[in-house]
């Protein structure tokens, strides 16, 4: 009864210190998920969080919920599916090759990872017809799955081999327990499960044994028959049993149990579940009175867990249908309706006030806007529309000074700045202008108002104070900057600053330097000449300055501004550093910049705190305080070595050197994959894809990823780069895409880094091969093909140049060679009309002329010159026909030729000429001129020089060839001693024969003299010939 009462009246106490422990998260639908409850919740071997609900099964990575809604294709064990089988999940468990296994109304439910796709397994009638019956699984092994339904009893799965194989027909799946009910101890081979009435019966299935407990069957080993609700199978060997009044710690080898009773409240519920956690403790959620813990080693309810509806840090229902605790000692919370919570432990001992009247102790105000310590070691809170509060960190109590016209109160509500000054007085500036501070002895506000016109305006307000070693204050207004003299009550102004009001001062006690941020405009610092100061630099330009404070030697200044974090030079105020989102700031606006012991800077930013490394210029977030918006003036490093930051949502408290990073598992994982933009599910499933092929048509791909990181809320940062093509890592922010455009073809490996909220960066980078594939015109056999195509392009075209060229000097040739003909012709028709007609009228009057001559010796010399005349006459009349060969247009080449012949072989003493032709086919009247003038040339050149006495001409055609041969049986000459280009008539037969295009041949023959041979295309029969059988052009 004792024991009772004790429960009762620490109930309350509880409930306080147990949530202040840890930082709740609630997820919703708004979140994501797909269903108001999270059951049979499982921690899977890649970290991702999965459970059941009536809408299928879910996947949580910390960030983004991916829901696998219900099937709706036909069943068919043989085929992949989508979505799972069934609506309502039973049981939950994963087979080390990754694969997930849960049962539903219909059947046994298979995820296949490496698919991201779902099998089925149905239970069999005798005739092999499948069954629908509610399966609810039980665990998974390196071979077998084991479950338990309606129709069939006790099964194990063997899924590396598909085959099925009932245990037990008699424990059959049981409608009266909803969740956990029936456990597997693989060690013994024992399957525990409640009695739908009353106990737990545990089968072995190797012994075929059954044993019950606490049951009234006849095998019970232990204890009156009574009924549970949970039961939980301990690592040494224990069984933990519980029900609304109870908490069982049973021995099944002894049949000793301990009994423990359950706290009162429990009493008007059911416990639903009961689970270890990492500190010793058993964790027992209930039907609708939260969730107890239970120490091991106290032995004994140690703490509880309740919903407030005002406390947003409070789980989300007192109905907690189920509990999961994984390796991090994360607790998972169903919370069915309302949704699942996340309770992280807080290991920081972070406190927030607030003005939450539930929560004590509570502030006046949610809005902190200055925070000072004074001498007592009492934090005072300056808030927004609220006047002060004190704080009491000892005892953490909290009084409030409100205002009141009551003289001494505080004049004003608004609370602009808290300073303490070198007498240990604190000094209180408002929004109306008003400057007082507060007297310890009368705990009243004394309020400076200055004297006649030595006063401070009204309508302004006052933002920053700064003492010299005289006593004297600088006063920062919205009016402008004045010194404040309070000896003597009067204030003197020392810089209009209406447009540009300063609300940050620092005073160099040394060197009498006075730093002033002005907002919108620059930090300025001023040298102090006594009762009046003067510029020494600007610095910053159009920046506004919230809080200057010395480095540890005061040679440098940290400057907290709208646009980051400033490190400046003192006596010039050069920029030495800036840190900014990129270097990992939270946000760009920055209120303050407090050194801890170890010389880090703290800040305050609008999206949470962060931790500033100065020798290594790294950052981290604090994670233990929730990304809230910060206040300027609003911080405070106590004599304690506590820090206080006022924000928005309250005051918090915290010592830093229990903010270390909180060390938590963290990696990063492909989401997602689109291809032109369009969203793609490859073959395999996108988280366990590690190469990926790109075809020409795929110009575009966008990579999507994430971090599992329960811890973070989101707040991850990432880098990315794509090797191969980024010269550098990408650093992304908190933007979770990769997007490439007309990626050469190649081989690349994109790889993703990422990191936590305090900076933590994964160890190791996610990796995918992606293989662009080359277009066709860019593949080798292409290139070959294009380059040979190009060669036979280019030998085409270079040999129809050179046909082009020939054709035009064909065509050159046969034009020279008309007009020579007609030059010819005019010559031959001149000599013959005109020359030789005179010629002979001369030879006729010489004739005359020596008839009449009586003279012999006149005679005589008539005679000659008649003779000679004649002479002349026949050549005459030979160069005549030489040069138009009238018969050649008429009778052709072998019948002029053959009268040229004839013509020869009547003289004595001449040689015989012998002549044969066997030309039928025409020829072109160019090439039959140039063969009557080789024939020509030749007979007259054997007959000038060779003394033969027979010569043989020969003109014939032969496979569209005119050969003309010319031999004698002569004296000869060697023609590899003697150059035929020597005589002037071989040279003019060997350029005819080129310009012919021909061919001309000097052979000495055997049996004495010379042959001479020319070879010449008939031009006119060619392309007949060619496009029948040659194929020659």
């Amino acid at each position: 009864m004792n024991y009772r009462l004790w429960l009762t009246l620490s109930a309350a106490w509880l409930a306080l210190s147990t949530q202040a422990q840890y930082r709740v998260r609630h997820y919703t639908l708004q979140d994501g998920l797909g269903n108001g409850g999270a059951y049979y919740l499982l921690k899977d071997s890649k970290r991702y969080l999965w459970f059941l609900s009536q809408d299928g099964i879910t996947r949580f990575d910390g960030t983004r919920f991916v829901n696998y809604a219900p099937s709706t294709e036909p069943p068919d064990q043989n085929q992949s599916r989508p979505g799972p089988t069934g609506n309502t999940g039973n049981g939950l468990a994963e087979t080390p090759n990754g694969d997930l296994w849960f049962g539903t109304e219909q059947c046994l439910n298979h995820y296949v990872r490496a698919t991201n796709r779902f099998k089925t397994v149905f239970a069999r009638d005798r005739n092999g017809k499948p069954i629908r019956t509610m399966t609810h699984v039980i665990d998974a092994d390196s071979q077998e799955v084991w479950y338990i339904n309606e129709a069939q009893g006790l099964m194990s799965f063997n899924w590396r081999t598909g085959r099925s194989k009932l245990h037990s027909s008699l424990l059959r799946h049981n409608p009266a327990h909803d969740i956990q009910y029936i456990k597997h101890r693989r060690e013994s081979a024992e399957i525990w499960l409640l009695l739908p009435d009353n106990g737990v019966v545990c089968y072995n299935y190797r012994t075929k044994q059954s044993r019950s407990f606490f049951s009234s069957r006849t095998d019970n080993q232990a204890g009156a028959p009574r009924p549970f609700s949970t039961l939980y199978l301990a690592s040494n060997g224990l069984v933990w049993l519980a029900y609304t009044d109870v908490l069982i710690a049973l021995n099944p080898a002894t049949g000793d149990s301990q009994t423990y009773p359950v706290p009162t409240a429990i009493g008007t519920s059911i416990p639903t579940a009961i689970v270890p956690d990492q500190r010793g403790q058993l964790w027992v959620p209930s039907g609708n009175a939260g969730i107890y813990i239970f120490g091991l080693a106290q032995r004994g309810w140690v703490a509880s867990l309740h919903h407030n509806p005002y406390d947003p840090n409070s789980i989300a229902s007192e109905a907690i249908p189920e509990l999961l605790i994984d390796e991090e000692n994360i607790v998972w919370c169903n919370a069915d309706p309302a949704g699942l919570d996340q309770l992280i432990p807080d290991i920081h001992g972070v406190r927030h006030y607030n003005n939450d009247s539930l929560r004590q102790p509570t502030l006046s105000d949610h809005t902190v806007m200055q925070i000072e310590e004074d001498r007592h070691g009492q934090i005072w809170i300056g808030t927004y529309l609220n006047g002060i509060d004190v704080l009491n960190p000892k005892t953490d109590q909290i009084r409030h000074y409100a205002v009141s016209n009551e003289p001494g109160a505080l004049p004003s509500k608004v609370i602009e700045t808290l300073y303490k000054d070198r007498q240990k007085r604190i000094w209180v500036g408002s929004g109306r202008n008003d400057l007082s501070w507060y007297d310890e002895t009368s705990d009243r506000f004394v309020r400076v108002t200055g004297a006649g016109s030595d006063s401070l305006p009204a309508g302004g307000r006052i933002y920053q104070l700064a003492e010299r070693d005289d006593g004297q204050f600088f006063v920062s207004t919205l009016k402008g900057l004045y010194l404040l003299n309070p000896a003597t009550n009067r204030f003197r102004l020392l810089a209009d600053q209406d447009a540009w009001f300063t609300r940050a001062l620092y005073y160099d006690q040394k060197r009498r330097w006075l730093f002033a941020g002005r907002r919108l405009h620059d930090l300025v610092c001023y040298e102090d000449l006594g009762n009046q100061i003067r510029v020494r630099y600007t610095a910053l330009p159009a920046v506004s300055v919230y809080d200057i404070s010395p480095d540890t030697d005061t040679s440098r200044l940290w400057v907290a501004t709208l646009q980051g974090l400033y490190l400046l030079q003192a006596k010039d105020g050069k920029i030495l550093r800036h840190w900014t989102e990129r270097d990992g700031l939270p946000h760009h606006v920055v209120y303050s910049c407090l050194p801890d012991q170890a010389g880090n800077r703290w800040i305050s930013t609008n999206r949470g705190i962060a931790v500033l490394n100065p020798h290594t210029g790294q950052i981290r977030r604090v994670h233990s305080i929730p990304p809230t918006e910060f206040n300027g003036n609003s911080f405070l490093k106590a004599q304690s070595g506590e820090f206080y930051f006022g924000s928005t949502i309250g005051l918090f408290r915290f010592d830093p050197l229990k903010q270390t990073a909180r060390p938590h598992a963290l990696s990063v994982a492909l989401t997602g994959l689109l291809i032109n933009d369009q969203p793609i599910q490859p073959d395999s499933n996108v988280t366990e894809l590690n190469t990926l092929k790109l075809l020409p048509q795929q110009y575009t791909v966008t990579l999507q990823f994430g971090a599992i990181d329960y811890v973070s809320q989101g707040m991850n940062r990432y880098r990315y780069r794509l090797t191969g093509y980024d010269q550098d890592w990408v650093e992304s922010g908190i933007v979770n895409t990769a997007r490439y455009v007309n990626l050469p073809a190649g081989q690349y490996t994109f790889e993703v880094l990422a990191a936590d909220a305090e900076g933590r960066w994964t160890p190791s980078a996610r990796r995918l091969v992606v293989t662009v594939v080359p277009p066709f015109w860019q593949k080798s056999w292409f290139v070959a093909l294009l380059v040979f195509l190009t060669g036979l392009i280019g030998y085409v075209s270079f040999r129809t140049y050179l046909v082009g060229q020939l054709r035009r000097q064909r065509r050159e040739f046969k034009l020279q060679a008309v007009s020579q003909e007609a030059e010819r012709e005019r010559i031959a028709r001149d000599l013959h009309d005109h020359i030789g007609p005179d010629l002979v009228a001369l030879k006729l009057q010489l004739e005359a002329a020596s008839e009449d001559v009586e003279t012999e010796p006149t005679r005589l010399v008539l005679e000659r010159t008649i003779e000679q005349a004649d002479r002349i006459i026949t050549d005459l009349r030979q160069i005549s026909h030489a040069l138009m060969p009238t018969g050649l247009q008429q009778q052709g080449l072998a019948m002029t030729l053959s009268k040229f012949v004839s013509q020869l072989n009547g003289g004595s003493g001449k040689p015989e000429i012998n002549f044969t032709h066997a030309l039928d086919e025409p020829l072109p009247e160019s090439h039959q001129q140039a063969l009557l003038q080789i024939a020509k040339e030749l007979i007259n050149n054997v007959l000038k020089h060779a003394q033969a006495t027979v010569i043989d001409v020969e003109l014939y055609e032969q496979n569209n060839e005119v050969f003309l041969t010319v031999s004698d049986n002569g004296r000869g000459y060697d023609p590899r001693v003697t150059s035929p280009a020597t005589g002037i008539g071989l040279r003019n037969v060997r350029k005819t024969v080129n310009r012919l295009q021909g061919q001309f041949t000097i052979l000495a023959k055997p049996t004495g003299g010379m042959s001479h041979q020319v070879v010449i295309k008939n031009k006119l029969i060619a392309p007949r010939r060619s496009s029948k059988s040659t194929g020659q052009p």
